[in-house]
């Protein structure tokens, strides 16, 4: 079911534009040059690109959150804070809660942050966009709360 109200672009859609965008291009320069049109419209496609990222909210929080973490992590985060905090699935069977929530924003370096947020960047999307912001977050924290059970 699609959420209606809050109507997020498809990849395809967004796509397509673009590239009709791209073959228009020229037509588009000569009209700008003979002054029917404005050269502001050569900056449309930053301008779609802008609405595009910007569309999932929810996901968009959840990067925010985890490359503000990981910035707090590499630069004021004491490091044997960060050992106590790194999830181990011995925290499952002692109940020991604290470090499974803080394992779901912690990453070990930058190449592990940024293939989950490029995970997160293109399916939050489509889960946002398909079945709604308050069903993208839960699936981001049951996924997080199974992968901590399954270690």
């Amino acid at each position: 079911m699609i959420n209606h109200s809050s109507r997020i672009e498809s990849e395809s859609e967004f796509s397509w534009k673009e590239l009709k965008f791209l073959l228009q291009l020229p037509w588009l320069l000569f009209l700008i040059l003979v002054g029917k049109r404005s050269w502001r419209e050569l900056f449309q496609p930053l301008r779609d690109l802008t609405a595009f990222l910007l569309e999932p909210k929810v996901t968009l929080v959840l990067v925010v959150i985890n490359i503000g973490v990981f910035v707090y992590q590499v630069f004021f985060m004491p490091e044997e804070l960060f050992r106590q905090l790194v999830f181990q699935p011995r925290h499952v069977l002692d109940f020991n809660v604290f470090p499974m929530l803080a394992s779901w924003f912690l990453h070990a370096n930058i190449a592990h942050l940024a293939g989950n947020m490029i995970a997160l960047l293109v399916f939050g999307r489509i889960v946002e966009r398909r079945l709604g912001a308050w069903q993208a977050l839960f699936i981001y924290f049951g996924a997080a709360i199974i992968s901590d059970l399954i270690a």
